[in-house]
């Protein structure tokens, strides 16, 4: 936290990066409409810092991934209800053509 009053700076942080990651960098950095491979990893930076200094931001990452997997439950449920309804009727039509 920056204290009030207090005079930010900038500091130049040196990292060594493999080439493999510099790939993917540049991949999203074009993805991300970044201007360079900078603001990408500032960015990644910036969103890891939120989320260690913010204590409630695992449980919003636990809450998402329930969230996602009783959507995806319940998708499958209906899904299942209406091949199981389809499966009838084609029935009903196929012994109405008897």
């Amino acid at each position: 936290m920056v204290k009030r009053g207090a005079v930010k700076t900038n500091n130049i942080v040196s990292v060594r990066i493999p080439s493999s990651m510099i790939k993917d960098l540049k991949e999203k950095m074009q993805e991300d409409y970044f201007m360079d491979i900078s603001e990408a990893i500032r960015n990644i930076v910036r969103n890891k810092y939120l989320q260690a200094t913010n204590p409630n931001s695992k449980l919003d990452q636990i809450k998402s991934e329930i969230l996602e997997s009783v959507k995806k439950r319940v998708e499958t449920d209906v899904s299942s209800k209406v091949l199981t309804e389809l499966d009838k009727i084609r029935e009903m039509l196929a012994g109405g053509k008897n």
